[in-house]
């Protein structure tokens, strides 16, 4: 049994990067959008960039994880932000299994 969780571990491994590039993409993808058809809101993040100063990536975390999105009735930047919390759930989901896995190989426990 333990062998087959530390499987899905090693397999989870690369998804994760998978899904890493993923966010780094869709979080691209949501500024453009915000810059080229949002500008007021864009400005009013501070004009964040993918790897910024930590005040606007605090700003655009924010818009996102509070769904500010909805109210600038913008279905595309929509679905771009819901896809990019997808990927993030996701991505904190393999990274906890992982890191479980990982203690619990490190301890040794074996009563799995």
């Amino acid at each position: 049994m333990i062998t087959v969780l530390f499987a899905i571990a090693a397999l989870l491994i690369p998804v994760g990067a998978i899904l890493f590039v993923v966010i780094l993409l869709l979080s691209r993808a949501l500024l453009e959008r915000l810059k080229k058809h949002h500008a007021a809101e864009y400005k009013e993040l501070g004009e964040p960039r993918l790897f910024a100063a930590r005040q606007t990536q605090v700003a655009l975390r924010s818009f996102v994880f509070d769904r500010q999105d909805r109210a600038l009735n913008d279905a595309r930047l929509s679905n771009i932000v819901s896809a990019s919390l997808g990927a993030y759930y996701a991505f904190v989901a393999c990274s906890i299994y992982v890191f479980i896995c990982l203690v619990v190989r490190t301890l040794g426990i074996h009563g799995l």
